[in-house]
């Protein structure tokens, strides 16, 4: 079994810094300068056929962003949109795709 944690280049804030001309990484996050390759959801998809894996699992860690004015006055309501943001877009909402993967038969 392998699980790969896989960053997400098609989420929001990379998207709305691709539209102001920026591509930018950080020390840490999502545009994490040790990150060597981008994904989207299906390319992850194809990098784990093309190395003999089916994915098994899939999971998606939402974005991390600091807590605005709306988290801090309704945590548990922001909670409950972002965990249905994220599974109804989860190539939009996630910062990562984590896969369990199982070598194909």
């Amino acid at each position: 079994v392998v699980v790969a944690s896989i960053p997400n280049v098609a989420a929001w804030p990379v998207r709305l810094a691709l539209l102001r001309g920026a591509f930018d990484y950080t020390d840490v996050g999502l545009m994490d300068r040790t990150h060597l390759r981008w994904f989207t959801r299906a390319s992850a998809h194809r990098l784990a056929r093309s190395a003999g894996f089916e994915v098994e699992r899939e999971r998606y860690s939402p974005i991390e962003q600091p807590p605005g004015r709306p988290r801090r006055a309704l945590p548990r309501a922001t909670d409950v949109a972002v965990k249905v943001a994220l599974r109804a877009w989860p190539g939009l909402m996630a910062q990562q795709f984590v896969l369990r993967l199982r070598p194909c038969d």
